[in-house]
């Protein structure tokens, strides 16, 4: 028998707990995404900054029973319990050691490990998340991260890492688009030009710069940069156009993009907003 891998583990997880590639690779890659932080952003190598003992994509801690430690020996345990054979980096990573450092190893070894800790895990169940009965952002808090210091505010965080990868990624799909195409026609207006996006910066700022007010709460409540009745002021428009560029208008209600025309504020859904991104 051969020895498996992460695709095989995966199938593995599925046929007991449901959901799909697709759906467990998103959440380790948001978890993954919020973990490293902006310095060291999806690098397997991360460690954790300040000298903390967080180390790889999701931060497992170094040191004797620590995090490290318990996703080698669970993810081991589970492999075997299902009768399968232990990967020899992981027999080798595992043996005799009492410390286990996951940043050494690759993308695909590190999210094995995270899939058998969290498929051993006491409370961690992924049949909730694809059923519905629990959110990304819960997971993380409640299975993964699972500390005591500030939980809405660590809570906040994440969810505003949640849509700065959303954010992110539509950028590049929308970045992907205009740079490839074939006919090297000039650019027929302002919202196909490649050069008028916002940047990553632009985007991480404008989430995570803000103070006063959550954004995210504020994404999921579907605030409008408008005033009472749906007139969107002259502030209210410059400042959404500052935050975002244009055509970055949003909120989660209605059926389109979400802009303004003439002073009104039209309605969308954060899908389109995120599809959608400068995209008439």
């Amino acid at each position: 028998m051969d020895e498996i891998g992460l695709n095989e583990l995966l199938q593995l997880i599925i046929r007991e707990k449901g959901g799909s590639p697709n759906q467990y690779n998103q959440l380790m890659d948001y978890i993954a995404f919020h973990e490293t932080g902006p310095n060291q952003r999806m690098d397997p190598s991360a460690k954790q900054e300040g000298g903390g003992p967080g180390r790889g994509l999701f931060q497992f801690e170094i040191g004797e029973k620590k995090g490290g430690n318990t996703a080698v020996n669970r993810t081991v345990n589970y492999l075997e319990r299902n009768n399968q054979v232990v990967p020899e980096w992981l027999r080798k990573l595992w043996t005799g050691k009492k410390s286990v450092d996951v940043s050494k190893l690759n993308a695909d070894q590190q999210k094995m490990l995270f899939l058998g800790y969290h498929r051993e895990h006491p409370t961690s169940n992924f049949s909730n998340l694809w059923s519905g009965q629990q959110t990304v952002d819960n997971f993380w808090l409640e299975n993964h991260w699972a500390g005591l210091d500030e939980p809405s505010v660590k809570l906040d965080l994440f969810k505003k890492s949640m849509l700065a990868k959303d954010s992110i990624d539509a950028l590049n799909i929308r970045k992907a688009e205009l740079f490839g195409q074939d006919d090297k026609v000039p650019f027929q207006s302002a919202q196909k030009d490649p050069n008028r996006l916002p940047t990553e910066s632009d985007i991480l700022k404008s989430i995570f710069g803000q103070q006063a007010s959550s954004l995210v709460e504020d994404f999921e409540k579907g605030w409008k940069f408008a005033a009472t009745g749906g007139k969107g002021s002259e502030s209210h428009r410059k400042s959404l156009e500052t935050d975002f560029g244009k055509g970055w208008e949003y909120t989660i209600t209605g059926g389109n993009p979400g802009k303004f025309v003439d002073g009104v504020y039209q309605e969308g859904t954060k899908d389109n907003w995120l599809k959608k991104l400068l995209k008439e």
